[in-house]
């Protein structure tokens, strides 16, 4: 196998791990998302608003990690093709 071809599986199957990777943050930044918008909703009377940016981290890092990983996936050979420019077939 040679160097470009292991480089292009490699960057699949690390983009596939950001993708797996990925969707337990997504499921569990939906629900803390959700938990927040329960609780500000809840606490408009008395206009104590808790951190939306605590409860969202996780959405914003699963989303991240879903993206780099379809990248990665999709994009591999481009990827493969900047690391190994200068390097002949």
């Amino acid at each position: 196998m040679k160097p470009k071809q292991l480089a292009n599986v490699l960057i699949k199957i690390l983009g596939l791990s950001f993708f797996i990777r990925g969707i337990p943050e997504l499921i569990t930044g939906v629900l803390n998302f959700s938990a927040w918008a329960g609780i500000a909703f809840n606490s408009a009377a008395s206009h104590s608003y808790p951190n939306f940016m605590f409860y969202s981290g996780t959405l914003i890092a699963g989303l991240a990690q879903l993206a780099i990983g379809i990248f990665l996936i999709i994009r591999s050979r481009c990827v493969v093709e900047k690391l190994f420019k200068d390097e002949e077939e």
